[in-house]
């Protein structure tokens, strides 16, 4: 099974919901980075290469937990400098936010790839035996924190946490690897390299 969409388009808005709905909590962001970095962990358990060779080491959820964190900390620090009080009530605030506050919980999902490594089996299309399927382009910073400001602009639970997903799947379809081993055909089979593109 590839991607799983539902621990951030349904566990995410509602533990977003019940933190909302309890009075007795104190205001932090890092509860809210820490569930986005496990719901995104659980969404690419089962990630894939587009012939299906499973992902088998990947990063941690407390990688993207500690990025949204920094990005948390740079969007508050944003907002005590350039908004006052009245301008709550007076103007959509947050769609002035500059994307580059999302850099840090962007750079975190790219991390989060870097160094991963894929099944060798199945092989791709014409392989026979695989040495390795590693990660070589673990996807890009930008444009994925300019989706994930775009997300957190639309200022609604559910619709943030659906558009967060699309932005971590279109992130995915820049990461590119590379199978490597031997052909499926010849005698003997001769070495067999294999670029692959996106994750899924």
């Amino acid at each position: 099974m590839p991607w799983n969409p539902i621990p951030l388009q349904t566990t995410l808005p509602g533990w977003m919901m019940s933190q909302a709905s309890n009075t007795s909590l104190t205001y932090s962001y890092k509860p809210l980075a820490k569930q986005i970095g496990l719901n995104y962990h659980l969404a690419a358990t089962a990630v894939q290469t587009p012939y299906g060779a499973p992902v088998v080491k990947k990063g941690k959820a407390r990688t993207i937990q500690l990025g949204f964190e920094a990005s948390f900390k740079l969007a508050e620090e944003w907002q005590t400098a350039n908004i006052s009080p009245t301008d709550y009530t007076i103007k959509q605030w947050n769609s002035e936010m500059p994307n580059a506050v999302w850099i840090p919980a962007a750079k975190a999902v790219v991390k989060y790839w870097t160094g991963a490594t894929m099944s060798t089996a199945p092989p791709p299309p014409g392989g026979g035996v695989g040495t390795t399927n590693k990660v070589l382009i673990p996807g890009l910073t930008v444009p994925l924190n300019s989706a994930i400001g775009s997300a957190f602009k639309l200022g609604k639970t559910y619709p943030l946490c659906s558009a967060l997903n699309v932005a971590f799947i279109a992130h995915l379809k820049l990461v590119t690897g590379s199978w490597v081993g031997l052909a499926a055909a010849g005698t003997p089979p001769p070495p067999f390299v294999f670029p692959w593109v996106t994750l899924i």
